[in-house]
């Protein structure tokens, strides 16, 4: 039974370790300075590109919609 109890121990702390590493580097990618998109963006995409690139990264979303799509 203690070979139970402590594998089950050790995969809550996986879990709990994995979901702050993950919520560590999204907060890091998302403090970085400078925008995505400019580093994405080809100098010769009009600004309409650049907003549809903006939609399809889900960059126009609040902060917590795309930590849930982080995630996922």
């Amino acid at each position: 039974m203690e070979l139970r109890s402590f594998v089950f121990r050790r995969l809550i702390q996986v879990v709990v370790i994995f979901f702050i590493i993950q919520t560590a580097l999204f907060l890091l990618f998302r403090l970085a300075p400078g925008d995505p998109v400019e580093r994405m963006v080809d100098p010769t995409m009009t600004p309409e590109d650049a907003e549809r690139l903006v939609e399809g990264l889900g960059l126009d979303q609040p902060l917590w919609t795309q930590y849930a799509i982080y995630l996922k």
